[in-house]
């Protein structure tokens, strides 16, 4: 099954994993019906209260870089830019973003707001390599093949044969996060 996974921002990351923020906001949204799973990655940055003290007492402010929880996004509703700021106030606190930064981020166009529901987060957090997608992309409505030697040898840029054929599995783990989304396989 079909799920997303989604990067976000350590701050925003603490604010779900508090259920402050339950409303996520994109500038576009996938191509599949609700509802749906995403799991969260956390960016890599800098996180207000130390995430780890070493033997020496050392406090440590580096975090992210992992999947950090989940939840089921159950319903994505969308504004046009012109009407963003008069239907925003009422899901203001539901974002947690004050607004210059939703019309910054907004930038005229439209947005779609994922709603968070089911919210899991982890008591370890897990690794993109724990995660796959297929690896065939979809080049002008073709697929490409991206797990296995055709992509590599006189093969390259044609299309890929059946699963079948192809000396992958059909799934390639993830090896770097998304700019903002990505769809994976449900783990």
């Amino acid at each position: 099954m079909k799920s997303v996974l989604i990067s976000i921002k350590p701050k925003y990351c603490e604010l779900i994993a508090e259920s402050k923020k339950t409303v996520e906001v994109r500038k576009n949204r996938p191509k599949i019906k609700t509802p749906f799973k995403c799991y969260i990655y956390e960016t890599k940055g800098k996180s207000a209260i130390p995430t780890f003290i070493d033997e020496e007492g050392h406090e440590l402010y580096d975090c992210g870089g992992r999947v950090i929880g989940e939840f089921v996004c159950d319903e994505i509703s969308s504004l046009k830019a012109d009407n963003l700021v008069q239907t925003y106030f009422n899901n203001k606190q539901q974002t947690c973003l004050t607004d210059f930064e939703l019309m910054r981020y907004a930038n005229g166009q439209e947005l779609f707001f994922w709603n968070i529901s089911n919210l899991k987060i982890y008591d370890t957090p897990k690794d993109l390599s724990e995660f796959y997608r297929f690896c065939l992309e979809f080049q002008k409505d073709e697929p490409i093949c991206e797990g296995c030697d055709y992509e590599h040898t006189e093969y390259s840029g044609l299309d890929c044969p059946p699963y079948f054929e192809c000396k992958c599995d059909g799934l390639k783990p993830i090896q770097q996060p998304p700019q903002s989304w990505c769809y994976v396989e449900e783990l």
